[in-house]
């Protein structure tokens, strides 16, 4: 072999040395170099996958937000109108206590103003009676001049028509 090799003009002794010099470096490219490399390669993959997980996990947390945000705002919408319906029932059925109240309170004052003029009315036709009644008398004690029990007879008779 030492002569194949010779043959070939290779020294076997430089070649062993190469071989010994190709295999430190070889060694020592993988220990300083390409492990480092290596490793700083798969920490960057992982901290991308990370990242990536951390990514999809927020877009599903914003839609899951999101889909949340739109049923808060429906249920305060719905909410909200039934709040306005019921204050416009309340408001209404206020509406018409108040109303029935003073039609009920009208009513009161209109039946008393009524049994005020009846009253008044009353004392006005018993005072016209009377002041009619003196005047009949007058009259009638002018026209008879002193047939006394005429005249009340004449009195009576009168007043019994007025009433």
């Amino acid at each position: 072999m030492k002569e194949a090799l010779s043959t070939l003009g290779v020294d076997p002794l430089k070649l062993g040395a190469q071989i010994i010099n190709f295999t430190i470096l070889v060694f020592l490219l993988n220990q300083f170099a390409l492990k480092p490399i290596l490793k700083l390669l798969k920490e960057r993959q992982e901290t991308i996958i990370k990242t990536e997980r951390l990514s999809q996990e927020l877009e599903e947390l914003k839609e899951k937000t999101l889909t949340e945000k739109a049923e808060v705002l429906k249920k305060a919408e719905l909410d909200a109108t039934f709040i306005i319906n019921q204050a416009k029932k309340e408001a209404e059925k206020i509406k018409k206590e108040l109303i029935s109240r003073t039609e009920r309170e009208l009513l009161l004052k209109e039946q008393e103003f009524s049994t005020y003029l009846n009253e008044k009315k009353q004392k006005m036709i018993e005072e016209i009676n009377l002041r009619l009644a003196e005047i009949v008398s007058l009259a009638v004690e002018k026209t008879l001049h002193s047939k006394p029990e005429l005249n009340e007879k004449v009195i009576t008779y009168y007043l019994s028509r007025l009433k």
